[in-house]
């Protein structure tokens, strides 16, 4: 009967360890895909970016030259010789 009980006493702090390890990756995960969900700058169009294999280097540059600038945009980075925002004179 003092076995079991050591034996329980040793796995209690192990298993809420455990639990805990568990409870903080889901809730990472679940807050990373409301952030995703969130984003303005992503659509069915930039979904089919990523669809389907690249065929070669041109493609995977076209997929992140639009990612970037869909990016800036949402950002509103700058480029220093092409503003995303006009001003008004």
């Amino acid at each position: 009967m003092q076995i079991v009980t050591v034996i329980v006493d040793a796995l209690t702090p192990l298993a809420v360890a455990g639990l805990g390890v568990f409870f903080a990756r889901a809730s990472r995960r679940i807050e990373q895909v409301q952030w995703a969900r969130k984003q303005s700058w992503w659509d069915d169009s930039m979904a089919g970016l990523f669809a389907t294999p690249a065929a070669g280097l041109d493609d995977i540059q076209a997929a992140y030259d639009e990612l970037a600038e869909r990016f800036r945009a949402d950002l509103y980075v700058t480029r220093q010789t092409q503003p995303l925002l006009a001003t008004q004179p």
